[in-house]
């Protein structure tokens, strides 16, 4: 193995990336020699992603419908967040947009940090489209959550 580049929390000063998170997190790029770069590796494989979707649409008198669903995914190394040489989290991009009488559309980058984790999955990223009128709602939408591997809310 050569070296592996992961996104690395680091100083304000050296942040290439800052996500839009309340903790508001630099990141930089940093390169890892191989047994470096095989811990975090290692580390990042005892998580994984859980990916759930929910999509529908309310028109009223009785003309609802509405599915939901959700799998698990592997966390690619373009994700991974590392910290002192040890796999810390993950980062995604929450991309969406919604109508509620006004139209808003967001592209952040998020992310989930394993120190958060109190037993339940952490979200990282979401997105999808909204639309809600008087009388009619729709809606497509999608949230990334990092979990232990294992979990059976899949």
């Amino acid at each position: 193995m050569e070296q592996v580049s992961f996104l690395t929390a680091c100083a304000d000063a050296e942040a290439s990336v800052f996500t839009r998170n309340p903790q508001h997190l630099p990141l930089c790029v940093r390169s890892y020699p191989p047994e470096e770069a095989e811990r975090i590796l290692a580390e990042a494989g005892e998580w994984e992603i859980l990916y759930t979707w929910s999509r529908g649409s309310d028109y009223g008198y009785s003309q609802r419908d509405s599915e939901r669903g959700s799998h698990t995914e592997e966390i690619r190394p373009e994700h991974i967040i590392a910290a002192d040489g040890r796999f810390a989290g993950i980062v995604m991009r929450s991309e969406g947009s919604s109508f509620n009488k006004t139209a808003e559309t967001y592209s952040d980058l998020t992310a989930a940090l394993i120190r958060d984790y109190r037993g339940e999955p952490l979200l990282c990223a979401y997105g999808g489209t909204c639309f809600d009128s008087d009388d009619h709602s729709s809606w497509d939408t999608f949230r990334y959550l990092l979990q232990p591997k294992g979990r059976a809310d899949a």
